[in-house]
C-alpha cells in the first residue's frame, strides 16, 4: 500500500492533469451533444397567411414531443401557409394550405372562397373561427342577409390593398349557397364570439 502512495505522490501532478484533461474532455462532449427530443422543422421568423415558403422561411429545432404528420423541408418549400405562424412553430399539414387541412376539418367538407372588398374587416378573424356570411344588396332595397352561420375560416390571406379571398371550410350546399349570394352582390364575413 507504501508503494502505491509513493507512486501517487511522485505522479501527482501527471495525474491532476490526466483527471483535469477528462473533466474537460467529458463537458466539451456534453455540450456538444444533441439535446433529448425530436428535430422538426419550424417556421424561422412570424409568417403571414398566405406566405409562399422559401428554404430560408425554415430551420430545425428539438423538440420534447414530435408533432403529429410534422413535414420535411423537402415537403414545405413552394407550399401556402394557411395562417399565421409565430417563429419557432413547427410545420404540420394542418399548418398549410391544401387537402390536408380540409381533411383535418371533416369528411364532407369543402373549400368555398368568399371575396372581401375591404381587408380590415377582417381583423378579428383567424384561422380555425367560426364565421357568419352575410349578404347585402347593392342597391340597398333588400338590405343585408345571412347566407349561412356555420362556416369556418379555412385560410386567410396576408393584409393588402384592395379585395382579397378567404377560404371557407363549408358543407357543399353551403358552398353552392356562398357562390350564389356572390354573384347577387358583396359577401361579408362577421366573427362569431
Amino acid at each position: 500500500m507504501r508503494r502505491v502512495s509513493r507512486l501517487v505522490l511522485r505522479h501527482r501532478r501527471v495525474l491532476s492533469a490526466v483527471c483535469v484533461a477528462l473533466a474537460v474532455w467529458l463537458a466539451l462532449t456534453e455540450l456538444g451533444a444533441d439535446p433529448p427530443g425530436d428535430r422538426v422543422v419550424v417556421a424561422a421568423d412570424d409568417l403571414p397567411s398566405g406566405h409562399v415558403l422559401a428554404r430560408s422561411d425554415l430551420r430545425t429545432s428539438v423538440v420534447s414531443r414530435s408533432p403529429s404528420r410534422a413535414l420535411d423541408a423537402d415537403d414545405l418549400v413552394g407550399r401556402t401557409v394557411a395562417a399565421p405562424m409565430r417563429a419557432g412553430e413547427p410545420f404540420t399539414d394542418v399548418r398549410l394550405a391544401g387537402p390536408d387541412l380540409l381533411a383535418a376539418l371533416g369528411e364532407g367538407t369543402v373549400l368555398a372562397t368568399v371575396r372581401v372588398a375591404d381587408p380590415e374587416s377582417l381583423a378579428a378573424l383567424g384561422v380555425g373561427d367560426d364565421a357568419v356570411v352575410v349578404a347585402s344588396d347593392p342597391h340597398g332595397e333588400a338590405g343585408s342577409r345571412v347566407v349561412t352561420r356555420e362556416a369556418r375560416v379555412v385560410s386567410l390571406p396576408p393584409p393588402r390593398d384592395g379585395a382579397v379571398v378567404v377560404g371557407l371550410g363549408v358543407d357543399e350546399a353551403t358552398a353552392l349557397s356562398i357562390s350564389a349570394a356572390s354573384l347577387r352582390g358583396p359577401l361579408s364575413l362577421l366573427a362569431v364570439g
